[in-house]
This record gives structure tokens, sequence and C-alpha cells, in this order.
């Protein structure tokens, strides 16, 4: 199995992080820690390019068959802590179908597959999507409230909090 050390140290921190028992803000510490992991530099900003070198590195260690391209089994089974969150809160299966519908989303020309050109499309989209602000940069609400595999999650996971 290939994974860059970065993928590695963020899924080792997802996974010792998991809280025993589901709450509401179970997604929110899961995510704050991927931002954490993307943020290099460590000052609370996320740059395009940050994010796109660690949308890089996930993409790679999704990729089981080094395709360069992601089927829907590789895209979901990458762990990253919410499945559990999710399982936690008895949302397994909205968990799932939220998962699909982002991998729908991501799957630009619909031939059931996420190639890397999409995958990095989309993660660009979700960028300025999130840049609330237009100042190039993404803060941890601005990535809480924009990257669509957060908000799905959220959105599955805890569907009472989505307008927190």
């Amino acid at each position: 199995m290939k994974m860059s050390i970065l993928s590695i140290a963020m899924l080792s921190s997802l996974t010792f992080a998991m809280p025993a028992a589901a709450d509401e803000n179970d997604w929110k510490e899961l995510s704050g820690l991927a931002f954490q992991s993307i943020d290099k530099d460590e000052d609370g900003h996320l740059t395009a390019s940050e994010y796109s070198s660690f949308g890089d590195a996930v993409f790679s260690s999704m990729d089981n068959d080094n395709s360069k391209a992601l089927a829907l089994n590789e895209f979901y089974n990458w762990g990253f802590g919410m499945h559990n969150a999710a399982e936690d809160a008895g949302q397994s299966e909205a968990f799932k179908t939220a998962m699909r519908v982002v991998f729908a989303l991501w799957d630009r020309n619909a031939d059931g597959q996420v190639t890397a050109a999409e995958y990095r499309e989309s993660i660009d989209l979700d960028f300025l999507r999130a840049d609330l602000d237009r100042d190039r940069t993404l803060t941890e609400p601005e990535y809480l409230s924009g990257f669509s595999v957060v908000v799905a999650a959220k959105a599955a996971i805890h569907p009472q909090s989505t307008n927190n």
C-alpha cells in the first residue's frame, strides 16, 4: 500500500482522536485535525498550494490500484475517521449516501470513476467556494463550511446541526 508520510500521519492522528461516543462535534474535531494537517506553515490559513499538495497526497493514497482514477469503493473506503463517527451516531447509511453524492459530483463525466484531473478540478472548486472573503486563503471556519466532503459528512452524521 502506498501512502505518503503526510497521509499516514493524518490517518494516525484521526484514528487516535476518535471520541469514544458520538457527539455533535466529532465531525468538527476530525475535520479540524485535517485542517491542521493541511496547514503546513501552521499559520491558521490554508493556501491554495497547501490545499492542492495535500489533495494530491490524498488522491494518491486513495488510488489503491494505481489507475490514476478512483472507483467509488476506493473513494468511500479511504478512512479519515468519519466512518467511525457516522457509525457511532447511527448514521452509517446516511454517511454512505453523502459520500456517494460527493463522488457523483466529482465524477464530472459520470463514467463511474473520478480521474486525477476531475479530482483536482473538484478540490480547486471546493477551495474557491470555501474562500468566502476571497482572500485566496482558507480559515478553519471557511474550510469547515466549504469543503464538500466535510459539509456532506456533517450533514449526514448530525443533520440537525447543519445550520450551525
